[in-house]
């Protein structure tokens, strides 16, 4: 009887974890042939570096249903490390499970011992998907608050708006990080002299009565540069006009992002003031 030839899936992303995870991943998975007498073909190893486990949207979990698909299937199992490593979203962990064994490839999650072959397979990747999807929401929420405790403490926590600049605030202790560059407090917030002159001009011409469109015009004719050294546009003035922080406002989570289930896309939500 011919062995069973097997492909294999290995994916890290970038918290906390080392490129070499892949390589770990794909190691455990040839000792598992191996001690099975499967024949693990290379030219079938699917992998994602650096991507977040949030969707399927990656282009290697993609060229895996794409083979999957093939008649004849070119190979009858497929090797994984761990659940997560396909997914952390429970739904798409469950649905992936059921259209590979749709496609007749048997899976096998080989640290949790979970065979696509056995009936409880689908119950057991979806427990395991219930606590990867509360790992996401929990590691959300420390990111949530590191950001507000860097904002009490003075620093910046996002993009930097036209007019200012940020200025790295080094660690004290001189303390420096594994490539040896020097470890980070956060970034302070500084006016950028140049830009500010251009705001002030921009709200004393609107203060004068003129609109938006005579503004973008004078600003380009006059040579200033617009955010990112592009030329001004009517969108970028009518935003800057609205921006509360000229006004001494800073005001901080004004929007979530929330995935679109299934897919990368995120979609803005606008928060409430009393939230």
């Amino acid at each position: 009887m011919p062995a069973m030839r097997v492909a294999c899936y290995a994916r890290f992303s970038s918290d906390l974890q080392r490129a070499t995870s892949i390589d770990d991943q794909l190691a455990t998975a040839r000792r598992y042939a191996a001690a099975n007498q499967w024949d693990f073909l290379e030219a079938h190893v699917y992998s994602d570096a650096a991507v977040s486990g949030a969707s399927l949207e990656r282009p290697g979990i993609q060229a895996l249903l794409t083979a999957a698909r093939r008649r004849p299937l070119p190979f009858e199992v497929l090797l994984v490390d761990d659940s997560s490593r396909i997914s952390r979203d429970l739904s798409d962990a469950v649905r992936l499970l059921q259209e590979l064994k749709f496609a007749g490839v048997r899976v096998i999650y080989i640290s949790q011992n979970i065979d696509s072959a056995n009936e409880q397979a689908e119950t057991l990747v979806a427990v395991h998907g219930v606590v990867d999807s509360l790992y996401l929401r929990e590691m959300a929420k420390k990111i949530k608050r590191g950001l507000a405790g860097q904002l009490d403490r003075g620093f910046a926590t996002g993009s930097i708006t036209y007019g200012y600049r940020t200025v790295p605030v080094p660690d004290p202790t001189g303390k420096t990080d594994v490539n040896g560059y020097p470890i980070l407090l956060g970034k302070r917030v500084v006016i950028e002299p140049a830009e500010a002159r251009v705001v002030v001009q921009i709200f004393e011409w609107f203060a004068s009565g003129l609109g938006v469109t005579s503004i973008v015009e004078r600003l380009n004719r006059a040579g200033f540069a617009g955010p990112r050294g592009a030329c001004w546009k009517h969108g970028a003035v009518k935003r800057l006009l609205a921006n509360e922080r000229y006004r001494g406002q800073l005001i901080w989570g004004q929007r979530r992002f929330e995935r679109r289930p299934g897919t990368r896309q995120k979609v803005v939500r606008g928060v409430p003031r009393d939230q």
